[in-house]
């Protein structure tokens, strides 16, 4: 196993990487099972997207994160490149971070304030994340008025 993100923790019944220096698990996955790997990537936060990013396939799928844990499965047959984590990250965890893929290059972030206080914070894109690497955005400081979300095209 390869890890450009992310150090594994455990191998016993599932991959466990604590993602929370990069906000992700980036590397290669190698062997052959006869059944499929549950990874669990620590560290992340629960009110913000996460993605498994197949590098081979280069498919992305949304995959859930509760108690701050990402949760994705994959099969590994041979050599599988990937990443799982979040692809948008901001200095401010207490907001709410939506991100979806609207067409094969297409993607859309909704960001939420949820308080009674206007906030200013930085969002900035995953270096690890493959599908936003060629998008001008890479960090934007933005205002969110008390209760509202901002929504971005990238």
């Amino acid at each position: 196993m390869d890890c450009a993100a992310g150090s594994v923790t455990g191998q016993r019944y599932m991959l466990d990487v604590d993602g929370k220096s990069g906000a992700c698990f980036s590397g290669t996955l190698k062997g052959d099972l006869i059944s499929s790997m549950p990874i669990r990537v620590s560290g992340l936060n629960d009110r913000w997207s996460a993605y498994l990013f197949d590098r081979g396939r280069r498919k992305a799928r949304p995959v859930g994160v509760f108690e701050n844990k990402a949760w994705a499965v994959v099969c590994l047959k041979g050599s599988l490149d990937v990443f799982v984590g979040h692809p948008i990250m901001c200095d401010k965890p207490g907001l709410f971070i939506q991100v979806a893929q609207t067409g094969e290059n297409a993607w859309v972030v909704d960001v939420h304030n949820p308080t009674d206080a206007a906030v200013r914070t930085t969002l900035k894109k995953n270096p690890n994340f493959d599908p936003l690497r060629d998008k001008t955005f890479n960090e934007e400081t933005i205002e969110l008025p008390a209760g509202q979300s901002v929504f971005k095209t990238l």
